[in-house]
Parts: structure tokens; C-alpha cells; sequence
């Protein structure tokens, strides 16, 4: 069994320099950590999803932001559309 805290501290590290923007979660970094802790493969589905991101991924704060905006914006957009209507 690897050492946990070694393992915690690996993955801290790696959100630590997610979040400060210093890296870009990709899926080789996946494929590595996986290996790192011995996990299995990705399956078709994590691929999958990987090919959605195009190769990337946002920290989860980023990527929630971003989400948030578009929803804005498309509630924005539905209701200029219908005060439009309504004229």
C-alpha cells in the first residue's frame, strides 16, 4: 500500500497549482496520476469526456464561473426575445 500522505500530498499540490493557473489539467496528466496511484485505466467513458474538453480542463471554479455566465446569458437572450415579442 503506497504511503496516503505522500498520495494526499501529490494531489494537493496538483489542485494548489490548478487553481493558481500554473497548470492545466490535460488527460496525459490523468493517464499519469492514474498510474501514479495505480488506478485502472480510463475507460470509454472518461475518454469521451476527455475528447468533449478538447484534450483540457478548467479548474472546477473556472469551469462553474463560465457555466454560470452562459446561463445568463442565454436567460438574458430568451427574455429579450420574448419582451420582443410582446411590442
Amino acid at each position: 500500500m503506497a504511503d496516503i500522505a505522500k498520495l494526499r500530498s501529490f494531489v494537493e499540490a496538483i489542485g494548489v497549482a490548478v487553481r493558481a493557473g500554473v497548470l492545466t489539467p490535460s488527460e496525459d496528466d490523468e493517464k499519469y496520476v492514474r498510474e501514479y496511484f495505480g488506478l485502472p485505466v480510463m475507460n470509454e467513458s472518461v475518454k469521451a469526456d476527455w475528447k468533449k474538453t478538447e484534450g483540457a480542463r478548467s479548474p472546477i471554479t473556472i469551469a462553474a464561473e463560465a457555466d454560470k455566465k452562459e446561463a445568463e446569458e442565454v436567460a438574458n437572450g430568451e427574455q429579450n426575445a420574448n419582451q420582443s415579442e410582446t411590442k
